[in-house]
């Protein structure tokens, strides 16, 4: 090329004896040979190309002569000459593409007849006549006459557009009759990755010349929680974090405008401790020494204050997994509401293991895997080596999925595998059999694509623990008594744009889009500069917002985990380190940095007006829990099913405004909750033998916070329940002695019976109280439910208790629905009864 040429001509500065200066040398010989290659990035990615893009006169600190400017200024032209065609034909490649995908996409739609909430957005604020409608707008202005719009940080601009012609209606004029009341806080802001708008916020209020309101208080957090939050951001456009990213000043400055340092609104207790993680090698999102050590204070806190909420917050749902693990192998019972793989507990793996079998009848690792697990006896597959029985097995499955589909089969292999896992682990394989319900909308000939399917889909694992793991943006309006931050090593740095880069008018509508340019030759293109730079400050803010999230959801206490020092310094880590002037040589030899407040707060406060369930006393190893029920699931719609419980279906179309509302009291609650773990207890009434030592210890796991006199008293009160004989004969071994004494004929009891099965669009769980069979031959011939119910009745009101009989009658009558489908009984071979333990009365339902 002729500039190439050109440039290798330049006379270079010499030094004082003449010589060519070897900075210079290099640097002409260096972009000549770019040019040449038509590597811009090279040209202006480094050396003096990058200071004269960036604008700088001096390059190695020494003035860049005139030939050096104009030939890079030549250089410049040139690269904008070759790279804006690639560029434009890339748009160009982009608009094609989403215009087809646009168009198979509504093409998909309108066959199938459904719609995102995105798209019910778009017609109520698009510009077709379903927005734009004047009658549609003077309908709605008939009976609306205020607006109250919360958590609205969080409104998208395709949301705004739909509401705004409402809202421009009522808020302009007549307002000693309207009113508009918008409640929002930008630094909460963290959905900008699904369209939320903060700034809306400022649009809208300067709009319609709306008062300010500050909240200046906290009535969730601790004056020491909040103080060191304060803190944290007091300085945030100084910190050294945020001035070295090119963007963060400005977005500091202006995120902070809507900052306040809030004062607490009451005098509760705090303590805030910072702690030293070990180190890690290598910068992946798992990092397992730094999240070992956040399990184990996990576990230390769990353990001081069994009957406080934690809430360990993340940014990555693969952490959220990595935590669970943790945690389980320290023995803390945890629920993670951040979707996990269903392969994180053995029996499901083994399950998947099978299923690849039968896709692949020579694979030795899923036959060796499925034989060496209990799965293997339920199947039939002994030998780790015996291909025949493997091909009996794949050839089997094959067959069954045919017939029967995915969650059927699931639901079979599930029955007969639960009775050897854990609680937890039945919890997985029952959301395995609803992972196959699913695929059965849409299954192939191949086992394996299902199994695919499964290890891409992320499904929560909740429970009622205290401890709760989940991502931040699953925390946004929870709050917890103590809040564990691990995982502050994600970079606050923005990403750019890996695809397109949107430019925005004034509105914020999208106008013009433009194709990924390498962060090199950005400058070439000025038009491109603002919106990429727009871009990463909506980055940064949402990250900025993360964590002032995250520090918030705390009640009364604040763990937060460090790395060491080193390695980037661009994430929330080093910036918290920077606003408090915390260094590694300053933590102890129990590795913590910092420490405020009271460490046993917990010791100074009065027990929980209503405590949740805390952990159970754990089973003996060798104890076997019971096997879910898994009912057959009819045809339908399987995808984002929901779960429902038979309870909920108490009363039937009535509502009981005392249960629906909680009038009752919280000691009622937990009086009840405790009758009922007693219950589970008793097998027999003739062999019950529970002292009221082992009463109390049972007591005090399911309500910690339950005085020890109310308590004794209870143990005093349900001895009494037992003693009345229709109670005492409805859980007698002896009154089903006549059905014992026949030959081949076998009595069996479950307590605290799982079930899950499909019923329409619903998934129904649920626990039945206790369960008796009656086996025949092997076979179950008859069955009887007995649900407890500690309602405070009278044994002679008679209407009450009629009341409450039909009240429960449709949640005894689906526990009958899900026995008689699983053992194929007939209608009067079911029979449902209810134990009202204070009344002493039984009553028959079914």
């Amino acid at each position: 090329m002729e500039l190439a040429a050109r440039l290798r001509k330049l006379e270079v500065p010499t030094t004082q004896a003449g010589k060519p200066m070897t900075v210079w040398v290099k640097a002409r010989d260096g972009a000549s040979g770019a040019i040449e290659a038509l590597d811009w990035s090279a040209v202006f990615g480094k050396g003096v190309g990058e200071k004269l893009l960036a604008g700088e006169d001096s390059f190695s600190r020494k003035p860049i002569p005139s030939e050096f400017v104009d030939a890079f200024d030549e250089a410049r032209r040139l690269a904008r000459i070759d790279l804006a065609p690639k560029l434009c034909s890339q748009t160009e490649a982009m608009g094609r593409l989403a215009e087809l995908l646009d168009t198979a996409f509504e093409s998909a739609q309108r066959r199938a007849g459904a719609y995102r909430f995105d798209d019910i957005t778009y017609l109520l604020g698009g510009p077709d006549a379903t927005g734009g409608r004047a009658d549609l707008h003077y309908r709605l202005d008939q009976q609306i006459r205020h607006i109250l719009l919360d958590e609205f940080q969080d409104t998208s601009l395709e949301q705004w557009r739909a509401l705004q012609p409402l809202a421009h209606e009522l808020l302009s004029g007549h307002l000693d009759e309207r009113a508009g009341v918008i409640v929002a806080d930008t630094k909460q802001s963290i959905y900008g990755w699904r369209g939320a708008r903060p700034e809306l916020v400022r649009q809208v209020g300067e709009r319609h010349a709306l008062s300010e309101v500050t909240m200046e208080t906290s009535w969730r957090s601790s004056e020491v929680v909040l103080d060191f939050v304060a803190d944290v951001f007091r300085d945030l456009p100084a910190n050294s974090v945020v001035s070295g990213i090119d963007v963060g000043p400005d977005v500091a400055a202006d995120w902070m405008k809507d900052f306040t340092e809030l004062a607490p609104a009451r005098d509760l207790p705090g303590h805030v401790c910072v702690h030293l993680s070990p180190s890690d090698q290598g910068r992946a999102a798992i990092r397992p020494n730094l999240l070992r050590r956040a399990a184990e204070v996990v576990e230390e806190l769990h353990d001081q204050m069994p009957d406080r909420t934690i809430g360990v917050l993340v940014r990555r749902n693969k952490v959220v997994g990595y935590l669970m693990n943790e945690l389980r192998r320290l023995g803390v019972r945890a629920s993670g509401e951040g979707g996990t793989a269903l392969t994180d507990t053995p029996p499901a793996n083994a399950i998947l293991s099978l299923f690849r079998l039968a896709d692949h009848p020579g694979d030795r690792a899923a036959l060796y895997h499925v034989a060496s697990t209990p799965l293997g006896e339920v199947v039939g597959i002994r030998d780790r080596k015996d291909a025949g029985a493997a091909r009996a097995v794949a050839s089997r499955i094959r067959i069954r999925l045919l017939r029967e589909g995915y969650g059927p089969t699931l639901a079979g292999l599930v029955r007969d595998l639960a009775p050897r896992c854990d609680a937890r682990e039945v919890q997985r394989l029952l959301q395995l059999v609803e992972l196959g319900h699913r695929w059965d909308e849409r299954p192939t000939l191949r086992p394996s694509d299902f199994t695919r399917y499964v290890d891409g889909e992320s499904v929560e694992d909740p429970s009622s623990a205290r401890v709760q793991v989940m991502t931040v943006h699953r925390s946004k309006g929870l709050e917890f008594d103590v809040v564990v931050l691990p995982e502050l090593y994600v970079s606050l740095e923005p990403k750019r744009p890996e695809v397109a880069i949107p430019e925005r008018n004034e509105d914020g509508l999208v106008v013009r889009v433009y194709p990924r340019v390498q962060t090199a030759v950005l400058p070439l293109f000025p038009e491109i500069v603002a919106p990429e730079r727009e871009h990463r400050e909506a980055g940064l803010r949402d990250g900025l917002s993360v964590l002032y999230v995250a520090l918030t959801r705390a009640r009364y206490a604040l763990h937060v985990i460090l790395p060491p020092e080193g390695g980037s310094t661009k994430h929330s880590a080093a910036l918290i380190r920077d606003a408090l002037g915390l260094e590694d040589g300053q933590a102890g030899s129990d590795g913590m940095l910092l420490e405020r407040g009271d460490p046993r707060w917990f010791e100074h406060m009065e027990a929980a007006a209503e405590p949740a369930p805390v952990d159970e006393p754990k089973p003996e190893k060798d104890a076997d829990p019971p096997a879910p029920l898994l009912g057959p699931s009819p045809p339908g719609p399987g995808r984002n099913l929901a779960r429902r419980s038979p309870s909920s279906l108490e009363g039937g179309v009535q509502v009981d405004l005392s249960v629906a509302l909680r009038l009752d009291s919280a000691s009622a609650l937990r009086r009840g909750d405790v009758v009922h773990a007693w219950c589970e207890h008793i097998v027999w009434i003739e062999d019950w033998t529970d002292d009221d030592e082992a009463l109390t210890a049972i007591g005090r796991a399911r309500a910690p916070g339950m005085p020890a006199a109310q308590l004794l008293a209870l143990i005093a009160e349900f001895r009494g329940w037992l003693d009345v004989d229709p109670i005492r004969s409805a859980l007698s071994r002896d009154a089903l002695q006549s059905e014992a004494d026949e030959p081949d004929t076998v009595v069996r009891l479950e307590t605290e019976l799982p079930f899950a099965r499909r019923v329409g669009d619903e998934i129904q769980e649920g626990y039945i109280d206790r369960l008796v069979l009656i086996e025949s031959g092997g076979q179950v011939v008859r069955a009887e439910i007995l649900d407890f119910k500690t309602d405070a009745i009278e044994a002679g009101d008679e209407a009450l208790l009629a009341a409450r009989t039909e009240y429960y009658r449709p949640q005894i009558n689906a526990y009958c629905d899900v026995i008689r489908e699983q053992y194929r009984l007939a209608e009067g071979d079911v029979a449902g009864k209810l134990l009202f333990l204070r009344a002493g009365v039984v009553r028959d339902v079914v």
